[in-house]
């Protein structure tokens, strides 16, 4: 996505996720796949005995798809800019 259009769109597409379960199931096995790689980058980062990998990979994508929403509505610059800044905050927090 790269404008508010584009954003707008898909949350439009997201009203039908929720609203039929058949749909709804597509976006919740895209999200179990987008949290899955993520805890395999972050395991990578802090080897196995680092951080709870599973744990800050659904913290991670909580928090990519919530700078994609607060962009739209408020942010400004560049979105792939905006949601870097905001999940390079997150990993810092994380200790990662």
């Amino acid at each position: 996505m790269h404008n508010r259009t584009e954003i707008a769109n898909n949350v439009g597409v997201l009203s039908l996720d929720i609203a039929d379960d058949e749909l709804g199931e597509y976006a919740r096995r895209q999200a179990q796949i987008m949290t899955s790689k993520l805890a395999s980058l972050v395991q990578a980062c802090v080897g196995p005995d680092g951080t709870d990998a599973q744990a800050a990979a659904d913290q991670i994508h909580i928090v990519w798809t919530g700078a994609i929403i607060a962009w739209a509505i408020a942010g400004e610059g560049e979105l792939s800019e905006w949601i870097a800044k905001k999940i390079d905050a997150d990993l810092y927090h994380l200790g990662i």
